[in-house]
């Protein structure tokens, strides 16, 4: 029985040691730096989905900004211009006439009745 509480208490000992070297090897500071300063630690970013800060048109990229959500950095990417949606000779979106639209002629400009009289 002694020898089992003698065990024990080894074991829990070094086990004891053993957390909390790795506790005090893990929490270590950073070294200095040549310039004598203790550097920040290294921050990686994770950003959102992003916002719409300006619409894409027909003509023009729009542009999206994503923001880190763990800090205050930035970035954007373009969102590519739509280009015009023709239809009946005008674009749906900006109303730009069509310079390739050929009207078609409507029946009555088709058509010429003459009457005889």
């Amino acid at each position: 029985m002694k020898n089992q509480r003698k065990l024990l208490l080894f074991v829990t000992l070094a086990l004891i040691l053993v957390f909390c070297f790795a506790a005090f090897t893990a929490c270590e500071p950073a070294e200095p730096s040549e310039s004598g300063t203790t550097p920040e630690p290294v921050h990686t970013h994770e950003y959102d989905d992003g916002v719409v800060t300006t619409h894409a048109t027909c003509t023009e990229e729009g542009v999206m900004t994503f923001t880190c959500t763990t800090g205050d950095d930035t970035y954007t990417e373009a969102i590519p211009s739509l280009g015009h949606n023709y239809e009946n000779g005008v674009c749906t979106r900006c109303d730009e006439k069509d310079p390739d639209y050929v009207s078609q002629p409507t029946a009555d400009e088709y058509f010429t009745f003459t009457y005889l009289s």
